[in-house]
């Protein structure tokens, strides 16, 4: 890039997309040609990021939020129609970690993916 996008942004080395030979860099965003249109499609976020909504998150920064509250919790990404991907949290006590997650000030879209989703039903 000539000017730095969008205008009046910082340049220097916290600039971490390396610019190749051609002037182009490499986003990592998976993508192809669309042949009919010419056009380049962007296919989803860069592997190891999840997109929820306008959301983006770094999978490993939630796997290292979630591992001091358990250590057998995870998070997977789950392909979602309208979000792009929605989050699902596994855990042996998935309503401790919600609860922390909320105390931390994690996002809801974080700490909702433990929280307890079954319904009961009155007999």
């Amino acid at each position: 890039p000539a000017h730095p996008c969008p205008p009046g942004s910082p340049r220097g080395p916290q600039f971490n997309l390396t610019i190749g030979p051609d002037g182009f860099a490499d986003t990592h965003f998976p993508c192809h040609l669309d042949r009919a249109t010419g056009r380049l499609v962007l296919d989803g976020p860069p592997a190891g990021i999840v997109s929820v909504g306008g959301y983006r998150f770094a999978v490993r920064d939630l796997q290292d939020v979630i591992a001091p509250i358990d250590p057998d919790g995870a998070v997977a990404a789950l392909p979602d129609a309208l979000a792009g991907h929605r989050i699902a949290g596994v855990g042996s006590d998935r309503g401790t970690i919600y609860q922390k997650l909320a105390e931390q000030g994690a996002s809801p879209l974080i700490a909702g993916a433990f929280r307890d989703k079954r319904r009961t039903s009155a007999a």
